[in-house]
């Protein structure tokens, strides 16, 4: 027998008393990706926007993947026209992290561990045990309900990416030392 919550059993109810909204519960369940891709999308690519006017004045320039809905899609800063290492937030359409991103394959892996062992204490609550990452922290998770809501446009979805915007940022200014360091001295030469 299969069970159900008190709420489920209601919800079924509902749907199931009529052919009329079993067929249109299920053309929405359909569509349900596709709004979620839609919102996903058009969040991040405001998030660029902002962080393009907020950067033009640094020495930062901005990235965003065209696949935003890929499971390791990013945006992030780089300097120098260096993307090996780069101020970044991933998993765009998931559990979201923050961090500074090592292109592990690209560096010198050397160079770089030895200078995350020097760095690492620096780091308290963040997580420090990936290669790929010199510290990173999660963030939204978009996949979920309540962090999709604040992707409509009646939740001032504008305000929501320019916080974002703004956090990735302000994180990168406060980070710039380590990120020149990688550069200038863990890059393969």
């Amino acid at each position: 027998m299969y069970k159900m919550t008190t709420y489920e059993e209601q919800i079924f109810k509902t749907l199931t008393i009529n052919e009329e909204n079993l067929t249109s519960a299920i053309e929405i369940s359909e569509f349900i990706p596709k709004v979620k891709g839609k919102l996903i999308s058009d969040f991040w690519i405001m998030v660029k926007n902002e962080l393009d006017n907020i950067s033009k004045n640094s020495n930062f320039k901005v990235f965003l993947d065209e696949d935003i809905l890929n499971p390791i899609s990013k945006l992030y800063l780089y300097k120098n026209d260096n993307h090996i290492f780069r101020i970044t937030y991933e998993h765009l359409s998931n559990n979201l992290s923050i961090g500074l991103w090592i292109w592990l394959t690209n560096c010198n892996q050397d160079k770089t561990k030895e200078y995350k062992s020097k760095v690492v204490k620096n780091f308290e609550g963040w997580h420090t045990t990936s290669d790929w990452w010199l510290m990173y922290k999660d963030c939204e998770n978009f996949s979920l309900i309540d962090t999709l809501i604040k992707l409509i446009q009646s939740n001032n979805v504008e305000n929501f990416a320019k916080i974002k915007a703004q956090e990735l940022f302000d994180f990168a200014t406060e980070n710039e030392n380590h990120l020149n360091y990688m550069i200038e001295n863990c890059s393969n030469k």
